[in-house]
């Protein structure tokens, strides 16, 4: 059981080597699982647990039959599956067992650190291409800020555990080492809410004051809407939309895995029904593929059912994050408060954590021991391996996805082609894997497949990242109409998206339409958008030379 759970926590560093991260925790999962059922005696946690996550698999699965694309509902309800099964292999661990995982998960979090500092510096001689960091968000393999935060401040609270455990003074004192660098590897993230929770949490230690706490959490929400108000707005515009989406659909939600797809629609209608919404908010329209809370998510995606369950599952965390106390007590609060303003249980890593953390909470005299049938082997082991197989297939097209988009930075285009290909005959619905392939066609001139890809991808996935790439394929293509519909589309949901300007403006000059084109361009240079984009000063300049060619009449 113990080599399942360090399986499955070693996923997170496999993106390296074009591994799916839930490949991994798929078949740790599925040998622990196994192991458990091996066992003559199962401890299993009290009865209204079991129904509570029983029916909570069944509401996924049910929910899944009527998603519009169903590789994220499956995988979804595969990571559901997952947590659920290592929550019972955790329960039936002994202590040093779970020590032993709980010490694991500390070292993967050091490493994490040892690739953030590489990532920092840059030492691309030192990192598979994959980890080089992208706009200089460190990620380590874990593949996400606030994710990677997270394992770093739980791993803290942890360290803080196993220090007061220890009776050696060398081992407290290389513990506090460890915690040092795990804290400053938090510090190098820039994740001001893991900051702000373990600051907190150092303060309630000493002084266990309400009031304390209360206020300075008002204060850094002051501080954060005075020097980083796109991260407080962004966040509030982001539940307003999801709020909406719920409210437009409050008994089945939109679909489990659909939350992306159906965003900026939802976002659209809210900048047409309220345009002074658009106004203050258009500038914090988010690249979002969920609702950064865990209510609003369940809620948005699986309606009233998904919002009592969530509301269920943060009152059983909350209840054995108190039974529980202490630093691990605080790990599991962490994962609590981080859930409220992202959603944590999408990350392999967190959920891990979670279930670690719970199994950790279960009081032995609540539990109840019952004896495995031989049965239960025979029926269960088949049906789980179906579902992890299930999901394995999903993994392996993303892997081929992975590869091919290696190819592509190599100038492989034939490989890379391969392998997208053989990622759409596993997974048919997957968006970004048509508009890859538009993409060679993009590079080597086939204009008409290219617009088959990119209306193949347009159907399958809405999100932001697609309507761009999109746009962007179709303008340096020159097919300007299908490029023009698509930027005034982005224009709406996004005000302040200065690319989108300079494209219409060089359109509009294509048409004829220098006053159009100057009134863009001057748009351009007197707005200051309130989040700064790389691509900014290219488009000032672009605006630049249109209003000095085009403004005095000069054709």
């Amino acid at each position: 059981m113990l080599s399942g759970i360090i399986l499955a926590f070693s996923g997170v560093f496999y993106q390296a080597y074009y591994i799916p991260k839930l490949l991994v925790l798929f078949i740790g999962s599925l040998a622990s699982a196994g192991i458990l059922l091996q066992q003559e005696e199962l401890r299993l946690p009290a009865r209204s647990t079991v129904l509570f996550l029983a029916g909570y698999l069944l509401m996924l699965a049910s929910m899944a039959g009527f998603s519009g694309e169903p590789r994220h509902a499956y995988i979804q309800l595969l990571y559901a599956i997952c947590g659920c099964a290592m929550y019972l292999v955790t329960i039936n661990a002994s202590d040093c067992q779970k020590t032993t995982a709980l010490k694991f998960a500390c070292g993967i979090a050091l490493i994490q650190c040892c690739l953030t500092t590489l990532q920092s510096v840059n030492a691309v001689s030192f990192l598979p291409s994959v980890l080089i960091p992208v706009e200089g968000r460190l990620t380590g393999t874990v593949g996400n800020p606030e994710f990677l935060a997270t394992l770093l401040g739980v791993s803290i609270l942890i360290v803080f555990h196993l220090r007061d455990k220890s009776k050696s003074e060398k081992v407290q004192i290389w513990l506090a080492a460890g915690a040092a660098a795990l804290f400053f590897g938090i510090l190098a993230i820039g994740s001001k809410g893991t900051f702000l929770y373990l600051a907190l949490y150092g303060v309630w230690r000493f002084k266990r004051s309400f009031k304390l706490i209360a206020a300075g959490a008002m204060t850094f929400v002051l501080l954060m809407l005075l020097f980083s108000p796109a991260s407080v707005l962004g966040r509030v515009f982001l539940w307003l939309t999801s709020l909406r989406m719920f409210i437009m659909n409050p008994v089945t939600g939109v679909g489990l895995g659909q939350f992306e797809n159906n965003y900026l629609q939802t976002v659209h209608g809210f900048f047409s029904s309220m345009p002074a919404v658009a106004g203050y908010f258009g500038s914090y329209t988010s690249l979002t593929q969920d609702a950064h809370n865990i209510f609003l998510q369940q809620a948005a995606e699986l309606g009233l059912p998904g919002l009592g369950f969530s509301l269920l599952f943060s009152i059983f965390v909350f209840r054995r994050a108190q039974a529980l106390g202490g630093h691990l007590g605080a790990a599991l609060f962490l994962l609590l408060y981080k859930s409220m303003y992202t959603v944590m249980l999408n990350s392999p890593t967190s959920l891990l954590l979670l279930t670690l953390l719970l199994g950790f909470s279960e009081n032995l005299g609540r539990l109840r021991s019952i004896k495995v049938k031989p049965i239960w082997t025979t029926v269960l082991i088949p049906a789980f391996s179906a579902l992890i197989l299930a999901g394995t297939h999903l993994c392996i097209a993303d892997y081929h996805y992975q590869r091919g988009l290696k190819a592509v930075m190599m100038g492989n285009s034939a490989t890379a082609k391969k392998d997208f290909v053989a990622a759409i005959e596993i997974d048919p619905e997957r968006a970004d894997l048509y508009l890859a392939l538009a993409y060679l066609d993009f590079l080597a001139g086939n204009t008409d497949e290219m617009s088959l890809r990119i209306q193949q991808a347009l159907k399958r996935g809405k999100s932001m990242d697609t309507y761009k790439i999109s746009a962007h394929m179709f303008f340096y293509s020159r097919i300007y109409g299908n490029a023009e519909r698509i930027y005034r589309y982005i224009l709406f949901l996004f005000p302040e998206h200065l690319t989108s300007m300079a494209k219409l403006s060089v359109i509009a000059i294509g048409k004829g339409d220098y006053t159009q084109a100057v009134s863009l361009a001057e748009k351009i240079l007197a707005l200051k958008p309130r989040r700064p984009n790389a691509s900014d000063i290219r488009n000032a300049q672009i605006a630049s030379e249109i209003v000095h060619k085009y403004a005095g009449g000069i054709k």
